[in-house]
């Protein structure tokens, strides 16, 4: 039984969630600190903690995506972005999603097959992605991220019709 004079506790505040899931675009992002040194090289660890949520949120939103977000303020020329591996085979056995690494040197997208071979060879550990920004001019296109938008929308229809 309740007393009706006893106050109900208030919630204690969480930070900020840095893992989100956008139901309209079936993304889930994990933003994560990135550091860079003075050689211009930007470094970025999911820690287990966020890498859970990321995969729990994934499967939640049926994403299609899985985003990690590693982009800074400035303009790193490398980067360096770390994973545990464990997280990437559950990426590949929990969803259909594939794997996107966001850098400010370059955006690597691991669809399923290639996130699947990935996770067959990492199988404890970290699994970490190194880029390095290229000088030359980027290729709009079938061949570029946008085109590759448009044929997974492409496959996305199709399932939905089938």
């Amino acid at each position: 039984m309740t007393n009706a004079n006893t106050p109900t506790p208030t919630p204690t505040p969480t930070p900020d969630d840095n893992v989100t899931s956008n139901p309209g675009d079936k993304t889930t992002t994990a933003d994560v600190e990135t550091s860079t040194g003075t050689d211009g090289k930007a470094t970025a660890t999911v820690d287990k903690a966020t890498a859970d949520k990321l995969v729990d949120k994934a499967v939640e939103n049926k994403s299609e995506q899985v985003i990690v977000d590693a982009t800074t303020k400035g303009d790193a020329k490398t980067a360096e972005v770390s994973l545990p591996a464990e997280t990437v085979k559950s990426i590949v056995e929990k969803t259909d999603a594939d794997v996107v690494i966001r850098t400010d040197a370059a955006e690597v997208v691991l669809d399923q097959k290639a996130a699947e071979a990935v996770a067959d060879q990492a199988k404890t550990g970290s699994v970490t992605i190194v880029v390095d920004k290229v000088k030359g001019r980027r290729q709009p296109g079938p061949g570029g991220a946008e085109g590759r938008h448009r044929q997974r929308e492409r496959h996305r229809l199709q399932r939905e019709a089938a």
